[in-house]
């Protein structure tokens, strides 16, 4: 990953979310804003994953907030679709889902720039 020189990690971080950059996903996933939601709502949809017979795809909606020394995610929703045996079981209403992520960084000119991630259970 190349650094252009001037680059500031917290300067990124502190972007307003709409600012963001929307990079590419791994594994064809997509990340995008949700069409009806704020600027800090986001959808995720992870390409189907097939466990034998019973293909599976989840959609994760998401608010990211931005906070004075952190960026917050959360979300409890996630849909599954995919095979029919999904719609059929109710799947989607048999679990809970919810995400709590706040990422924060340590940036200074003596070290390189980091981000670091703490999960709340």
């Amino acid at each position: 990953n190349a650094v252009k020189k001037g680059v500031n990690l917290e300067k990124y971080m502190l972007l307003p979310v709409e600012q963001y950059a929307l990079v590419p996903m791994p594994l064809d996933a997509t990340l995008s804003r949700l069409e009806n939601g704020s600027k800090s709502d986001f959808e995720l949809v992870v390409p189907p994953v097939e466990f034998l017979s019973l293909k599976v795809q989840p959609v994760v909606e998401a608010e990211v907030r931005l906070e004075s020394d952190r960026v917050v995610i959360t979300s409890q929703k996630c849909t599954l679709s995919g095979s029919p045996f999904i719609e059929k079981v109710k799947l989607n209403e048999r679990f809970d889902f919810k995400i709590d992520c706040e990422l924060t960084w340590v940036d200074s000119s003596v070290s390189s720039p980091t981000i670091t991630t703490e999960q709340e259970e």
